[in-house]
Parts: structure tokens; C-alpha cells; sequence
């Protein structure tokens, strides 16, 4: 179909649903392309013609942008290349998928602020959450990596890597699978050895050809020997993890994008030390779906599952339906995302008490009118 044209996009995603978008920017010089790598320099974008390094226009990079705005791996963008100078990137297509943290410029403990969010990754169909056999998937962070997952509107699959690393054999694994399956209901769950190549034919049958999925989880799970293995050949540098802590390196720097030998495509992310949640109370409730499947029967609509009678959780918890430490975290994080909108309402308050102050500023300057001979 020629609006899928040009054709040279197909393999890195292109659809009928960007090509319709990129239609109503009526931009007869501008080009379509798929950001692979962000760099200080500038955006890779890899077009019908090839790759080039683009950098931004002023409307995405200048003071009044959003971080939440400006391209990210995954993004289809909009190129400007005329004749003799540089490519910029002119916009970005609405995305269909986007894997969304909080981000607090001044540390821990300072206030977030309109353009606090940051886009890891867009447009993919699958998110791959890794965690590892070989010290114990720790559970609660876990449950925070698939809520990321279910707030990206991508399909969340949970990977269990370095299966040959279990001590206690077959047995411990199953144990492990049980616990995660657990508390990922509704998700897929693999397994996988990255350094023998078991289990990696499955995670490839999930993206499939054509479509792309994004690989997550802290540092030392083994994240890009798994795309090493997807692409067939060493692209990205692994590290081996600290026998005194457990913790991996961060050898994976930046954010890239690779195109399959089986057509499908993959992003790889770096560990994430302090992983903070953009995810709404619906990707709270689909992470937790037991969880509210339960809170359903508490007695009060407005139940906040302490000491109030008639707690249903609370009961689940007693009875041995639900474990206290699941019903702790999922209150946890949902009470991160009230604090997080109440943060965000007061930011953009202050933003517009800003503004109408320097506004008045100015009226009042010129209604002054010059003075001694200004």
C-alpha cells in the first residue's frame, strides 16, 4: 500500500497508523525516521536513506519544552535535512507506547515538576522485565518493574534469567517460578540461560517480525547478553556481577535500539538504580489485579485498608489469601502516585503564580512609562 511507503521503513516498524500521522504534518521536505540512539550530540534517526545524527529544533530543546516531548529511543520523528546543513528533527509522532519514569532533578526528598517525566522508551509492543535466578528475583521490585510495564500500554513478560545459576537444582527453579507467578498474574513468564542460549528462541517468538519490544530490570540480571543472543553476535558490552554485593555493572550506557535478524526489534536500557513510577492508579490495579480483585468486597468504597472494619485485604492478609508484604507494596506505590499528582497540581500552580507575577511586572513597567530622560 503506497501509504506505507517508503517501504524501507517497514522492517524498523513503520505502520499505517505513523504513516497516517506523518500525512497531517503537510511537510513536503520533511522525512520520516525511527530513533535508534540518543546521544549528547544529537539523535540517531535511521531513515529510508539510512542513519544520520539529528539534533532539535528550538520548540523541542528550548526552555518551555518537556523532557516528556523531546525524542526517545523508539520515537518516529519528522526530519528537516535541507541542502547543506544539518538534520534536525522538526516532531515527534504521537506514540502508541511509551515506558514513563519520574525523574527528581534536585535527589531524593525534592518536589517533582511538570516536565519530571522521562520517556525510556516508545512504541513498543512487548516489555521484557528481567530479573535473575542466581540471587532470588527479589519480589517487591519486581512488582515495581510491571508496573512500569502495565503503565506503558506495552505487553508486560517477566524473564528469569541465568536459569543455570540456581543453586539446588530443578526444584529451587520451580519454587522461584511459583513465587513470581504468583505476583505477576495475567504475564507470561520465561526463562532463560543468555550465556548457553536456552530459552531465547521463546523470548524471540514473543516480539515476532516486525514488532518491538524493550528490555528492563536493574543492573547484573543479564539484560543485554539476552540481546547479544536476539542479534546473534556481541553489539553490547556485558559486565560480570560483584561476588562481594550481587550487584551488576552498568555496562549498557545508553538507550539503543536493534533490528533483529528474525525481523522483529529491540531496545536495551540501562540498570535503573532508583526506579520512581509515572504509572496511574489503573496500571496500579493491573500489576496488582489480586490485590483489587479483593479490595472489591471491603465494606467501605473509600476503604484506605488499616484499621478500618470491614477491610477485606486486611482479612486476606489474615486468612493467609494474601501475603502482608504484596498488600504493603501495592499500597505503597500507590500512595508514591497520589504524592506524586499532588506534587505535579502544586508545580504547575506555582508555574502559572510565576508567570501572571512576571507578566504584571512587565505591564506595570510600561505603564510606568520612562523615566529622567529614559
Amino acid at each position: 500500500m503506497a501509504i506505507l511507503e517508503p517501504a524501507a521503513l517497514i522492517p524498523l516498524g513503520w505502520s499505517e497508523q505513523f504513516a497516517a500521522a506523518f500525512a497531517l504534518l503537510q511537510e513536503a521536505a520533511w522525512e520520516p525516521g525511527r530513533a535508534v540512539a540518543v546521544h549528547r550530540g544529537g539523535t540517531v534517526v535511521r531513515t529510508a536513506g539510512g542513519e544520520v545524527l539529528a539534533g532539535l529544533t528550538r520548540r523541542l530543546r528550548g526552555p518551555g519544552s518537556k523532557d516528556e516531548g523531546r525524542p526517545t529511543v523508539g520515537d518516529w520523528v519528522a526530519i528537516n535535512q535541507p541542502a547543506g546543513d544539518s538534520a534536525v528533527i522538526e516532531a515527534v509522532l504521537p506514540r502508541s507506547s511509551a515506558l514513563v519514569r519520574t525523574i527528581r532533578t534536585g535527589g531524593r526528598g525534592s518536589r517533582v515538576s511538570p516536565s519530571s517525566r522521562q520517556v525510556l522508551a516508545a512504541n513498543m509492543d512487548v516489555a521484557f522485565v528481567v530479573d535473575s535466578f542466581e540471587s532470588g528475583p527479589n519480589l517487591r521490585r519486581l512488582e515495581r518493574y510491571l508496573t512500569l510495564a502495565w503503565s506503558s500500554d506495552a505487553q508486560p513478560v517477566v524473564v528469569l534469567n541465568k536459569a543455570d545459576l540456581v543453586p539446588g537444582g530443578d526444584a529451587a527453579v520451580d519454587e522461584i517460578l511459583q513465587a513470581v507467578m504468583a505476583i505477576a498474574p495475567g504475564v507470561v513468564v520465561l526463562t532463560s540461560s543468555a550465556l548457553s542460549g536456552d530459552g531465547i528462541a521463546a523470548i524471540e517468538a514473543v516480539i515476532g517480525a516486525g514488532r518491538t519490544a524493550v528490555v528492563v530490570g536493574p543492573s547484573g540480571v543479564g539484560k543485554s547478553t539476552i540481546v547479544n543472543r536476539l542479534l546473534g553476535e556481541v553489539r553490547q558490552a556485558t559486565g560480570h556481577v560483584r561476588l562481594d554485593d550481587g550487584r551488576g555493572r552498568h555496562t549498557t550506557t545508553i538507550r539503543q535500539l536493534f533490528v533483529l535478524p528474525g525481523g522483529g526489534l529491540v531496545i536495551d536500557t540501562p540498570g535503573i538504580r532508583s526506579l520512581e513510577l509515572a504509572a496511574d492508579a489503573s496500571a496500579i490495579d493491573l500489576a496488582f489485579s489480586d490485590v483489587a480483585a479483593i479490595a472489591v468486597d471491603c465494606r467501605f468504597a473509600d476503604c484506605q485498608h488499616g484499621e478500618e472494619p470491614g477491610c477485606a485485604l486486611r482479612a486476606a492478609v489474615r486468612e493467609g489469601r494474601l501475603p502482608a508484604e504484596r498488600l504493603a507494596n501495592a499500597l505503597l506505590l500507590e500512595a508514591e502516585s497520589r504524592r506524586r499528582d499532588a506534587e505535579e497540581v502544586v508545580a504547575i500552580r506555582d508555574q502559572r503564580r510565576k508567570g501572571r507575577t512576571i507578566v504584571h511586572a512587565v505591564r506595570q513597567h510600561y505603564q510606568r512609562g520612562p523615566r529622567d530622560g529614559r
